[in-house]
Order: structure tokens, then C-alpha cells, then sequence
């Protein structure tokens, strides 16, 4: 297999134009860095991705840290929805010149952050400049183009920034992914929006979907977040929980079908404090999974909803509450679609949500047979 750089969308974000200011639309944020992408890892199913060579690392780094680029990178922003806590175990994949670095050192203050990269002159670097930084809790590693060379649940939390879409057989990687995370681990992506006016060209850009679609096939839930970006989006992504109809909302709410004892637990492995029962005390296995619960020592909180006649402000008023308190929630009806309709409920009165938003935040919540019924609430709202 060919080597590749992780690094290299970085070198046409910042490189395909000037380091002080992003591209003109003219130059497309391409006018020197075609030769760049050739035979890009997502172009006619190539697997292998792209190599490039990153001998030179004073050149790029000097497009790499550029100052401006903090101010359409935001990497406060993209650190700080990491949610990292000071003990976990971070791994910045394709992490260049170590951009992030100083940032997630602080953030896992008192765990450690591995700087992961196949080209051996950003690792070099990047020791250095750890170095020089007195970053204590950084270690830089090369890694395979095809393996992040992780071992199985050792990591609390994966960023990859501008590089997904540089990764060959993307769906083999996400399973990767998966085996590396810890209970409650996640995955945050962070690449290119189709209209950016730099970055790469628009056949190697890969949708926000796409992505999700391949994390999923590798087994991991995956969601995109609200973010301010200006010319990226964030995806994040969890191990699955085997629950039935399982989805995971943008505010990492997970929603799902009726759990039993076992899913009940690995929930809170997870990290799940708070069971949201939708379903009425007379359907099956209502008083066992509440008995579970407690002896999990998982808050459980019942809100029946009867099909169409309990999607009201009630309700909806009840379930934004109990998301108020902290922690991860999971909400369950017996398939899910209850789940999705009163959150969509929730979305269009809490959140600001049009009509059509928030139908559509219902259906990526598990809303299914009840969307005609929710549109026709809102509607009426």
C-alpha cells in the first residue's frame, strides 16, 4: 500500500492559497495543489488514499499555524465540544504539525494525548515542538495509512480534523475506530462543507451524511452537532449500545426502542445517567425496566405518551425538563417513533425550530409513522 499523509487536506486548506487569507472564489482554494489530489482516496472507490511528501515540514507548518486560521478553524470551539475530561486518553488522527496540540494538552490536563501521523518528518516535529512547548502529556507516534494502531479500549476520545476524507477503505478504519474506544469513548470528524471556498476540490469533499453512513458501517453511532464553523462541519460518533432503533441526537441524547436489562447496562457503561420512559405503565416490562434501573442507579423518569393524544405541550414541556439535568440521557419509547415525535415536539417550542426542522430532528431521533400527525401539531402550534 502506498503511504499517505493524513495531513495533506491541511496542505490544501492552507496551502492551496495564501496563508494570510483564505482563497478567492476565482482560485477555487485549488490554483496550485491540483497535483495534490490526484488519485484521491475517495475518488472511483480508490482505497489506498493519497501520498504526498511532507519532508518539508518548515513549508507547511508555516501554512499549517498560520495565525488566520484560527479564525475559520475555531479550535476552541472544535476542543471544547470534544468534551473532554482532565484523566481521558485523546488521540488527534492525521495531526500534522500538531495544531491542536496545545489545546487538547491543557483540555486531558491529567491524562494523555497521543499526536498520530504516517509521515515521519510531522512526528519528528511534533516531539520537538512538544518539547519546546512543555507538553508533558504528548506522545507523538507514525502510524499505518490503513490503522491508527490503537489498542482495543484504550481511548476516551479521536479527533480528526480535515482528513477523513484522505482515509482509504473509510468503513474497515470506523470498525477500527470502534475497537479503540473505551466505554462512553467517542469519535469527532471535522472536514470541509461541499460550497467552502478552500479545501479540497469538490470531487474529493465528502458530505456530512456520507460520513455518518461510514461510521455507522463500522458500527459506531454517529451524528452531526450544531457548530459555527464557517466552512466545515463536525460529525461525532459513539459505539452503538444494540439497542433497537437505536439514534443519537446532535445534544449526544441517545433514543431507541424498549432496552432490556443487558442494554440497560452497557447504557451505563456508556455513561448514561438517565432513563426516559415514554411508554405507559400497562405495556410489558415497564415495572422491570424501572427495577433495573434503580439498580443501576439510573435516574428514571416516566413520561407516558399514548400514541397521537400524548404528543402535547405537557408532555413535550416534561421532557425538556428532565434533559435540563446533567448527564447523558437515553429516551425510549417501544420503537423509537414516540421518542423522535416528542422530541420534535420539543424541538419547535425549546429550540426554536421551524415547522419542517424540527419534523426533520424528529425523524433523525426515530420519528416514523407519527410524522404526518407531528407536522400537522406543529402546524396548528
Amino acid at each position: 500500500m502506498k503511504k499517505m499523509s493524513l495531513s495533506i487536506s491541511l496542505a490544501c486548506a492552507l496551502g492551496c492559497g495564501s496563508a494570510t487569507t483564505p482563497p478567492t472564489s476565482r482560485d477555487h482554494g485549488h490554483h496550485h495543489a491540483h497535483d495534490e489530489h490526484d488519485d484521491h482516496g475517495s475518488r472511483e472507490g480508490n482505497a489506498d488514499g493519497h501520498h504526498h511528501d511532507f519532508s518539508d515540514v518548515a513549508r507547511y507548518s508555516a501554512r499549517f499555524d498560520a495565525p488566520q486560521r484560527e479564525a475559520w478553524q475555531r479550535p476552541d470551539e472544535v476542543v471544547a465540544a470534544m468534551n473532554i475530561q482532565p484523566t481521558m486518553t485523546v488521540a488527534d488522527i492525521g495531526a500534522g504539525t500538531g495544531y491542536f496540540l496545545s489545546r487538547l494538552s491543557r483540555a486531558a490536563s491529567e491524562g494523555q494525548v497521543l499526536a498520530l501521523d504516517v509521515e515521519p518528518a510531522m512526528v519528528a516535529h511534533m516531539q520537538t515542538r512538544a518539547a519546546e512547548e512543555s507538553l508533558g502529556n504528548i506522545e507523538a507516534r507514525e502510524i499505518a495509512p490503513d490503522d491508527p494502531g490503537l489498542a482495543a479500549g484504550s481511548i476516551d476520545r479521536v479527533l480528526i480534523v480535515n482528513t477523513w476524507h484522505h482515509i482509504g477503505a473509510r468503513e474497515a478504519y470506523a470498525a477500527k475506530l470502534r475497537e479503540a474506544l473505551k466505554p462512553g469513548g467517542e469519535v469527532m470528524i471535522v472536514d470541509f462543507n461541499h460550497d467552502a471556498p478552500f479545501g479540497p476540490p469538490a470531487h474529493a469533499r465528502i458530505p456530512p451524511e456520507q460520513v455518518i453512513a461510514e461510521l455507522s458501517a463500522g458500527g459506531l453511532v454517529a451524528t452531526a452537532i450544531t457548530e459555527s464553523l464557517p466552512h466545515q462541519y463536525i460529525v461525532i460518533a459513539r459505539s452503538g449500545l444494540a439497542l433497537r432503533n437505536e439514534r443519537w441526537t446532535s445534544e449526544r441524547i441517545t433514543t431507541s426502542g424498549q432496552p432490556d436489562a443487558a442494554t440497560l447496562a452497557r447504557a451505563q457503561q456508556a455513561g448514561v445517567t438517565q432513563v426516559i420512559s415514554l411508554r405507559r405503565e400497562s405495556e410489558p416490562g415497564f415495572a422491570e425496566e424501572q427495577a433495573t434501573a434503580a439498580e443501576l442507579g439510573l435516574q428514571f423518569v416516566s413520561i407516558p405518551v399514548d400514541d397521537v393524544a400524548g404528543l402535547t405541550r405537557e408532555n413535550a414541556t416534561a421532557l425538556h425538563e428532565a434533559l435540563s439535568a446533567p448527564g447523558q440521557a437515553l429516551v425510549h419509547c417501544g420503537s423509537g417513533n414516540r421518542a423522535g415525535a416528542l422530541l420534535a415536539l420539543r424541538a419547535f417550542l425549546f429550540q426554536s425550530a421551524s415547522v419542517e426542522d424540527a419534523v426533520d430532528a424528529g425523524r433523525r431521533a426515530g420519528l416514523t409513522r407519527l410524522s404526518g400527525e407531528v407536522t400537522e401539531i406543529l402546524t396548528g402550534w
